[in-house]
């Protein structure tokens, strides 16, 4: 989702080979024509940055679909026809037919506009050729670990579930004004919001709910909440799965923020390194251990009790 490119399979000899498409920001869906051309809708852009058709013949090059009826829509769909390619495109809502001669024709859908200006701001291209949903799929995260120079070995975190200050990794950023101004106008170059801009923004965010909690041993689940508390996890964890704001060093190199439990058990792997990846790496002692909690004389039947509770949140 972040470096744009198209993989190609041979299910004959499982031989892979990449295409990379320069410029494409937030594909979520592509179709293939009979001669080996692909047709990409990538959310990030509009119009033509929107709807892109990779040739066969230019294995480099992805340009954009000729004759859109649409201008100013954002691409989010796309099916093979016989003859060409048929797109799914958002504000104004149409389906637009690309004919493979060129010619186009579209069908409005009408029903009222959904266009949201904080849900396209979090879906544009910037100018560093990624979206937040690039790494941020709706709210969630990419399940990878990155290395910064500064913050070090880091996972994606989630944004789903509520926003709690102060924010990155170590907490260096106090509100979520300094964190637009250092990921979205720095990092990503994209625009500099104002207040107002930020406050909407943090509202649009504070919206999407946290995951879903996994299926669950309701006896197991109540007694892994006793040993959670016990092992002292609730000082930090407050009521559970929401986070005390702070920093705090656990044993896997440094201070880090408090991370919100709710719906971890969608989330592997987990810790701020991505060390855990199963609950049970979690009590490692390369991965926490027992400086991440009382958690060093529990029994095997009392850490899977454990793991219940986590698993519920």
């Amino acid at each position: 989702m972040v470096l744009g490119a198209v993989s190609l399979v041979d299910p004959d000899d499982d031989a892979t080979s990449a295409r990379p498409v320069e410029g494409l920001v937030l594909p979520v869906d592509l179709a293939m024509g009979p001669r080996g051309d692909i047709a990409i809708a990538a959310a990030g852009g509009v119009a033509e940055g929107s709807a892109r058709v990779l040739h066969p013949e230019a294995p480099a090059a992805c340009h954009g679909a000729p004759g859109l009826a649409a201008p100013a829509a954002r691409y989010t769909a796309v099916q093979r026809l016989e003859t060409g390619y048929a797109f799914l495109a958002r504000d104004p809502s149409a389906l637009v037919v690309v004919d493979d001669d060129g010619s186009t024709w579209s069908v409005p859908l009408g029903g009222r506009g959904v266009y949201d200006t904080s849900h396209a701001l979090y879906h544009d291209a910037t100018g560093a050729g990624l979206a937040c949903a690039s790494c941020h799929p709706e709210g969630e995260d990419d399940g990878i670990t990155w290395h910064f120079k500064r913050e070090g070995r880091v996972r994606t975190p989630t944004l789903r579930g509520g926003l709690v200050a102060p924010f990155h990794w170590r907490g260096e950023l106090p509100d979520l004004g300094a964190l637009m101004t250092e990921v979205m106008t720095a990092r990503m170059q994209g625009p500099r919001l104002d207040e107002a801009e930020v406050a909407r923004f943090g509202g649009w965010l504070n919206t999407l709910p946290a995951l879903d909690a996994d299926v669950l041993d309701a006896e197991a689940a109540e007694r892994g909440a006793g040993l959670f508390a016990r092992a002292g996890c609730t000082a930090c964890h407050l009521n559970g799965s929401d986070a005390d704001g702070l920093s705090h060093d656990v044993g896997t190199g440094g201070s880090f923020q408090t991370p919100a439990l709710r719906g971890v058990a969608q989330r592997l792997p987990l810790m701020h390194d991505g060390c855990a990846a199963t609950f049970a790496d979690r009590f490692r002692p390369d991965c926490g251990g027992a400086s991440h909690g009382v958690t060093d004389n529990l029994t095997p039947p009392e850490r899977a009790d454990l793991v219940a509770y986590l698993r519920s949140l």
